[in-house]
C-alpha cells in the first residue's frame, strides 16, 4: 500500500536520537553565536573605554592649562600688562609713544625681503 501505512508517515524518519542530536546541534549553534557576539561586543567596549580613557586625559591636560591661564590671568602681572598695553602709566611715570615711519615700505624695492624695512638703508646691501 502507501507509505503513510508503512512507518507512520512524515514522522518516521525522525528517531530521538536524531532529534537530540539536532537539538544539540541548534543549541551548541546558539551558545556559539552568543559567546561571539559578547566577545566582539566586549573587544567594541575595551576600544571605546581606552578613547574615552584617552578623552579623559587630554581634557585633564586643557583643564589644567586653563586653570594656569586663570590663575596669571588673577594675578597682578597680567593686570599690569593689560593696563599698559591700553595706554595706562602708573603714578610718576611718563608715557612714550613710538612713533613709525610713515611708510613702512619706504626704500623697499620690489623684490627685497620683509626684514630690510627694519635695516638702515646702509646695511641692506
Amino acid at each position: 500500500m502507501a507509505s503513510g501505512e508503512r512507518g507512520g508517515g512524515f514522522l518516521s524518519g525522525f528517531t530521538a536520537k536524531r532529534v537530540m542530536i539536532v537539538a544539540a546541534i541548534f543549541i551548541v549553534a546558539y551558545f556559539g553565536l552568543s559567546i561571539a557576539s559578547n566577545a566582539i561586543t566586549a573587544v567594541r567596549l575595551e576600544k571605546r573605554e581606552a578613547a574615552l580613557r584617552e578623552e579623559i586625559v587630554t581634557l585633564e591636560r586643557r583643564e589644567a592649562r586653563l586653570r594656569a591661564l586663570q590663575r596669571y590671568m588673577e594675578s597682578d602681572a597680567f593686570v599690569e600688562a593689560s593696563a599698559r598695553e591700553g595706554g595706562l602709566v602708573k603714578p610718576g611715570e611718563y608715557p612714550v609713544v613710538v612713533l613709525g615711519p610713515d611708510d613702512p615700505g619706504a626704500g623697499l624695492k620690489s623684490g627685497d625681503p620683509w626684514w630690510y624695512r627694519y635695516l638702515h638703508p646702509d646695511d641692506r646691501r
